[in-house]
């Protein structure tokens, strides 16, 4: 009879253990505002089990306005619409928050996910209104979910890429950088049906990665203040080292060219083959 005992030179690990050495390389790897985004949206989507959490943050125009709903356009990113939408809006999310959050600092990405999200809300509820006197029934339009925030993220980030083009999910074609939000959000409205909050968001995305928002944004005296005080030092704490990129501005647009170009490949990328169009794109991200 064949023995079962493991063959010499140590047992292989768990499973379990291999999925806390993973976590662990995880969390190491990716900046607190990023890791913590991700772990709310899988916390909001076990306690959509428990409760339905749409009914009580979307952003319906009759709820917020007339019922004085206030929270409403503030919250309604937090809640999910599914396991499917919630496992591609981390896959969606994971990597390009990592690189935004690490070029613009902790706070500076924060501020700039609230700007999207309650720029979006007021929009809608803006336009909603002025469509209610044509059609009553656009009070009972509904704007939500965390879709809102990562179409904004990704139209800035595609904005300030050195990549001419991408990769639309391993097709074998390539989308211009400046229209991929759009053509992301035609093809969210061909399988899901358009959703004027969507269109909105990468509207905002646009203006905000143009800079016409900035106005809008701390600027970046008041975050840099931010960071080197007791903000910086208690992000720093639960990043791993309270001095690093991912949790301050970076401090000039040569450490923002590096951070860019670290995700496009190192110094032997495209980010190396025009730094004067760099600095020129480095230097207004540092605005912002």
């Amino acid at each position: 009879m064949a023995s079962s005992a493991p063959p010499s030179g140590g047992t292989a690990p768990s499973p379990i253990a291999s999925v806390k050495e993973w976590y662990h390389n995880w969390c190491a790897s990716t900046p607190f505002i990023t890791r913590s985004t991700l772990h709310l949206l899988l916390a909001l989507y076990a306690l959509s089990w428990v409760v339905d959490l749409t009914a009580y943050l979307a952003n319906i125009p009759y709820m917020s306005i007339y019922k004085l709903q206030l929270w409403r356009p503030f919250l309604s990113p937090f809640y999910t619409e599914g396991l499917l939408s919630v496992l591609f809006l981390c896959l969606s999310l994971g990597g390009m928050a990592t690189t935004l959050e690490q070029a613009k600092g902790s706070t500076s990405f924060l501020c700039l996910m609230a700007a999207i999200s309650f720029l979006t809300n007021f929009l809608f509820l803006l336009i909603c209104l002025l469509l209610s006197v044509l059609q009553p029934s656009a009070l009972y339009l509904s704007a939500g979910s965390f879709w809102i925030v990562v179409l904004g993220l990704l139209t800035v980030d595609c904005l300030a890429s050195n990549l001419p083009t991408r990769q639309l999910f391993g097709l074998p074609c390539q989308i211009p950088s400046l229209y991929f939000p759009l053509l992301l959000f035609l093809l969210f409205s061909l399988f899901a049906g358009p959703r004027l909050d969507l269109g909105l968001a990468v509207g905002v995305g646009y203006l905000v990665g143009w800079g016409y928002l900035d106005v809008l944004l701390p600027p970046l005296a008041c975050l840099t203040r931010w960071e080197e005080g007791r903000i910086g030092s208690w992000l720093g704490s639960r990043t791993g080292s309270s001095g690093s990129s991912a949790s301050r501005p970076p401090a000039n647009a040569r450490e923002l060219a590096e951070a860019r170009a670290a995700k496009f490949g190192g110094p032997n990328g495209p980010t190396a083959s025009s730094s004067n169009e760099n600095e020129e794109e480095t230097a207004t991200l540092l605005r912002r």
